[in-house]
């Protein structure tokens, strides 16, 4: 509380204040942590940035209006009230973000949905509505009931089907696919054949899930160093070539480092520091992801995504809970923690041919970033479509 309350004071004091009203867009970007994502589907639209993490806010608008509408908006959190008023004086046709969990988001939706256009894109692999589902079941407290979104723009069918399931508030349901990887393919130009440098690229998810999932005490972090221990005793046995992709930059690896340091053997922590590779700012993790034979992990994004170019992929949940499930199964999926089923399927899928990959599992990789295999890029014009139609 005490460290909240020095924040609050410290961003009063550092933000440039401006008597006047904020200009009218068509669009507000809710939360601009991840805005950089969106320069293609964005360009040529008139928009602005509404900052929504108190510690992001670097201006404040103030005049009569929005004392006027703060009051008439005035809610228990006195920011919800100001960027309430905000959203009213700029008066948008569509509040846009790319931080699809936001909890304030899905809030305000509830609120001004019959005002607004809420339109949210789907960053990342989301579990969220399945841990408040678990949590409801407990009679333990969430963050929020449920997920109310306007129009979602999702990776694909999974979500549709899943967040039905779970009896989230959404409206409608637009199938789009990965924005990030699309980008990726778009500034790559296009995605040549490429030689497979790598045998295996683990993707880490340390300490990537929130904190309120532990309130259901699954051993999440066993099952993630489990994962961890297999493929470093897998790939030392037979001399692979292996990365290892953090959770985290070389700049903010501490608490990720202190993770691997209390969970593996000093031999393992010694491998998994030699082949790491820590997440950089642009798109070099799915170079990365191309130039690897086998990608494995838990919970990332970048298993379904590539899955989706053509890639083998194996999912692993060793988390004693289906939240983590991988939404296709065959030889993509292996829930059974045993090393020697795990020993097994590598051997197996290293051997076999993508054909033959692809013929063994439940779904077409479609069903977990649209549109597929074919046309990646297509996510940037599939948005800007979605936006044009919203948006009049």
């Amino acid at each position: 509380m005490i460290r909240k309350i020095f924040l609050i004071f410290k961003i009063l004091f550092k933000t440039k204040y401006i008597f006047s009203n904020p200009k009218n867009r068509e669009i507000v970007i809710f939360d601009g942590n991840t805005s950089g994502e969106l320069r293609h589907v964005l360009s040529g639209y008139s928009y602005t940035i509404l900052e929504t993490r108190i510690d992001r806010v670097k201006e404040i608008h103030l005049s009569k209006e929005i004392l006027y509408s703060f009051i008439n908006n005035f809610q228990k959190n006195i920011f919800n009230s100001y960027l309430l008023s905000i959203i009213e004086q700029i008066n948008p046709r569509i509040i846009f973000t790319y931080i699809d969990n936001s909890y304030r988001f899905s809030e305000f939706s509830k609120l001004r949905g019959n005002k607004y256009k809420f339109v949210a894109l789907q960053n990342g692999a989301r579990y969220e509505h399945r841990i408040i589902q678990n949590l409801k079941k407990k009679k333990i407290e969430t963050p929020i009931d449920k997920f109310n979104i306007s129009d979602f723009l999702c990776f694909g069918e999974h979500e549709i089907n899943d967040y039905n399931k779970t009896q989230q508030n959404i409206k409608n349901f637009h199938k789009v696919g990965s924005l990030k990887l699309a980008n990726f393919i778009f500034e790559k130009k296009k995605i040549k054949k490429q030689i497979k440098k790598f045998d295996i690229l683990l993707i880490s998810d340390a300490n990537c899930w929130d904190l309120f999932l532990n309130k259901l005490n699954y051993p999440i972090e066993k099952g993630l160093i489990k994962l961890i221990k297999y493929t470093i005793k897998f790939a030392m046995i037979r001399n692979l070539k292996v990365k290892i992709a953090a959770r985290n930059s070389r700049n903010n690896f501490v608490k990720e480092q202190k993770f691997y340091r209390q969970n593996l053997t000093n031999f393992e922590y010694k491998y998994l520091m030699k082949n790491i590779f820590f997440r950089p700012k642009k798109y070099k993790t799915y170079d990365l992801m191309i130039k690897s034979k086998i990608i494995i992990g838990t919970m990332s994004t970048m298993l379904r995504e590539n899955l989706s170019l053509g890639g083998k992929t194996l999912a692993c949940n060793y988390t004693k809970t289906d939240i983590f499930d991988f939404p296709i199964t065959g030889l993509c999926f292996l829930k059974n923690d045993n090393y020697h089923f795990f020993e097994r399927r590598l051997i197996n899928l290293l051997k076999i041919s993508k054909k033959k990959y692809f013929d063994q599992i439940n779904k077409n990789p479609s069903y977990v970033s649209y549109p597929g295999i074919i046309n990646k890029a297509k996510t940037i014009k599939l948005v800007r479509e979605k936006i044009n139609f919203l948006i009049k």
